[in-house]
């Protein structure tokens, strides 16, 4: 590759201003032949794709960048890939949530913005059935829990930070907070009104839609996202369609539709998940890629272009 390919100029062939392509949402399975540790998803080691196999399948679909979300036992492989590629992969660091609002686990974010080069953090303490699951005790998160408290005097010392060091903060939206996670937001943002959010998976889709295809929103998802110029909603339009699973967007993405018409352009910002998919291949990446062109015809270029890069150079300040 040369080395204006790996620096993704915006500057096009004619040399007038191009926007950047930045994927909002993926992971990265392997380090040259290093697994990276990462407990959201269990695939097979050999279908993990490294730095060098993900930056292919970016050139050959025209993405210039990846929002790339790591575990904190991941954090160390993942500092050298910021190291060795810093225009192909936005770090986003995840820290444990049992110590993360500690003196110690606040230095530790510090180090790995400051020093490693980390650009968000990705708060998901887990709904608390799944971590039962997964064989750990709920309760080591303390009480009251912080899937569904956020907003508590606990955490406050981890958004003031975030707030000061200019980062967003990623929150997951699931069906089991889908009720309580957005009032927890306001309190958040009304208590540090520069604290920029990243709402991951969107408001979730699942839970918004009727058997008829209706699409119902919590009033103060709506109020947070239309109130706040930087709060954010994560998409990932196409990610089901090949793997022959129901469109968690409705059966005609009426759930799109409804985040472009409540939230404009301007709010959205594309995902893959990649490289941790199914078939992490180049004909899914460029289906995904594709997706909105193809599906929304509603969206103009410029819509297009603030979707799938636009928002999140801003978001990242890249």
């Amino acid at each position: 590759m040369t080395q204006g390919s790996e620096m993704a100029s915006d500057q096009g062939s004619t040399g007038t201003h191009r926007q950047r392509v930045i994927d909002n949402h993926g992971h990265i399975g392997k380090i040259g032949n290093t697994v990276v540790p990462d407990a959201y998803l269990e695939i097979a080691d050999e279908m993990r794709l490294n730095e060098r196999e993900h930056i292919d399948l970016m050139d050959a679909v025209g993405v210039d960048a990846a929002v790339v979300h790591c575990m904190e036992d991941g954090l160390p492989l993942c500092k050298e890939l910021l190291k060795q590629h810093p225009a192909r992969f936005i770090g986003v660091c995840k820290q444990d949530e049992r110590t993360s609002f500690t003196d110690e686990g606040l230095e530790r974010l510090r180090m790995y913005v400051e020093e490693w080069g980390f650009k968000a953090l990705y708060y998901d303490p887990w709904p608390p059935e799944a971590r039962v699951s997964q064989g750990m005790d709920p309760a080591e998160w303390g009480d009251p829990d912080p899937f569904h408290h956020l907003y508590i005097d606990r955490y406050a010392p981890i958004w003031r930070l975030c707030e000061s060091l200019r980062i967003p903060v990623c929150f997951v939206s699931y069906r089991q907070n889908f009720e309580m996670l957005w009032s927890g937001l306001l309190k958040i943002k009304a208590r540090f009104p520069r604290l920029t959010i990243v709402v991951i998976h969107g408001i979730d889709p699942r839970s918004l839609v009727s058997d008829d295809g209706g699409v119902t929103m919590p009033e103060q998802a709506v109020e947070l996202v239309r109130q706040h110029d930087d709060v954010f909603l994560d998409l990932l339009p196409g990610l089901d369609g090949m793997r022959g699973l129901p469109s968690r967007y409705g059966p005609n993405d009426e759930v799109i539709r409804a985040y472009y018409d409540t939230f404009g352009p301007t709010k959205l910002m594309w995902g893959t998940e990649f490289t941790f998919v199914g078939k992490p291949t180049l004909e899914q990446y460029r289906y995904q890629f594709d997706y909105l062109a193809q599906r929304c015809p509603y969206m103009t270029e410029e819509d297009l272009g603030l979707i799938r890069g636009g928002n999140a150079v801003r978001t990242y300040r890249l």
